[in-house]
């Protein structure tokens, strides 16, 4: 059950409720222990992620462009009330399809790579190539990862369609640690 925990980003939450209701006796002493450490962990990732996300945010801003954080921190605390519980994998970004050319410029200056170009989605790596462990989600590392989605994304056919240039008209503001980001 441990790779499925992980992987259904189910493994913190199941840990912080077991906390609360002092129930961690129900784990193997080993598997509590395995979780504790990633909650842990993922405690000192959060502050580094969030520094990263902010400074990326600070470099868009001084664009003057259009543009809003999605997913990610942004889902804080509206729909996940600690974000230390969520595996994040990448910080995700909305922007118009025009305003492609300076994103890129500023992600190759801030130390990033571009790794693909996938329809409405760019992605990019600040340490391409790098491979890591499963539970490696939840610790503290220096491998970022950035996806920028430009237009609108996913599949007609199926009904599922994003209008990432909509949700540009429909942003609002938060407030992380003294910065306000879209």
């Amino acid at each position: 059950t441990n790779h499925w925990l992980i992987t259904s980003g189910l493994a913190m939450y199941l840990i912080v409720r077991l906390q609360k209701l002092r129930a961690e006796s129900v784990l193997h002493p080993e598997q509590l222990r395995r979780l504790s450490s990633l909650y842990e962990a993922s405690a000192l990732r959060t502050v580094e992620l969030r520094r990263d996300l902010l400074a990326l945010n600070e470099r868009f801003s001084a664009l003057g462009l259009p543009f809003a954080n999605w997913k990610g921190f942004a889902l804080e605390p509206d729909f996940c009330p600690d974000i230390r519980l969520r595996p994040q994998m990448d910080f995700d970004f909305i922007a118009r399809p025009s305003d492609r050319a300076p994103f890129h410029r500023t992600l190759l200056e801030a130390g990033y790579e571009l790794t693909e170009v996938n329809g409405s989605e760019s992605r990019y790596d600040n340490l391409a190539g790098q491979n890591y462990s499963l539970e490696d989600v939840y610790r503290p590392k220096p491998h970022r990862k950035v996806e920028i989605h430009f237009g609108t994304d996913g599949n007609p056919r199926w009904g599922q369609v994003m209008d990432f240039e909509a949700a540009l008209e429909r942003r609002r503001h938060l407030t992380l640690e003294g910065t306000t980001f879209p």
